[in-house]
């Protein structure tokens, strides 16, 4: 009987044996990846730190792209983060004398292409609406292009790629973050921000809510 139980242990003995040296060498795999990805974090962590600092620290230009300009605009803006390129999404004919505000006698029936900031689209005076599709490719913002000021309004927002900005009332500036499937109202638009199909663009729509009458 004694033979027999010791015959069955030194039978399992190697099954048992391999099944902790498997168990600790999944720890061992498990511990490295772990250590691994805490060396990845902080080196994206030193990066990101070293980012923010210049972000801040960097000097500010002479004029600053959102800011700077000191021109009021009725609709809302678009602005290039990488280039400091600025435009209105027009929907509405402008008054001669004064840009930011709207004429008495506006345009309808008309179809024209536009090219805003780097990006591409239409104006459809019919339906009092403008659409602009922005390219595909990222770039990141550049700080040196804004004031330390507008660097902290922006901070929040984005830091690549494009915003809107409603620059009407240049005391009271705000920024909005262009992403899919978002919708704003800034005071007399409504914007709706989709991803185009056909490219994989981002597209911003705006849509005029007044003079509804004449569409």
């Amino acid at each position: 009987m004694l033979k027999t139980r010791l015959k069955k242990c030194s039978i399992m003995t190697p099954k048992y044996h391999w099944s902790i040296v498997e168990a600790m060498v999944i720890i061992i795999l498990l511990t490295a990846f772990f250590l691994f990805g805490v060396f990845l974090r902080g080196i994206v962590a030193d990066r990101e730190m070293a980012s923010w600092k210049s972000f801040v620290l960097m000097p500010e230009p002479e004029i600053c792209a959102l800011c700077g300009s000191g021109i009021p605009y009725h609709a809302p803006v678009l602005l290039n983060l990488s280039t400091g390129e600025a435009g209105e999404i027009r929907v509405y004919d402008p008054d001669p004398r004064h840009r930011y505000e709207l004429a008495e006698e506006q345009s309808t029936g008309t179809f024209s292409l536009l090219h805003i900031a780097g990006a591409a689209g239409y104006r459809d005076t019919s339906n009092h609406t403008c659409c602009v599709t922005l390219p595909e490719k990222e770039s990141p913002i550049d700080p040196a292009l804004f004031c330390r000021d507008c660097r902290a309004l922006l901070a929040d927002t984005a830091a690549e790629d494009y915003i809107l900005a409603d620059l009407y009332n240049l005391r009271d500036m705000k920024v909005y973050a262009i992403k899919d499937n978002v919708k704003y109202t800034i005071r007399d638009y409504d914007i709706s921000i989709s991803t185009r199909t056909e490219t994989g663009g981002l597209s911003i729509n705006v849509t005029g809510l007044l003079f509804t009458s004449e569409g």
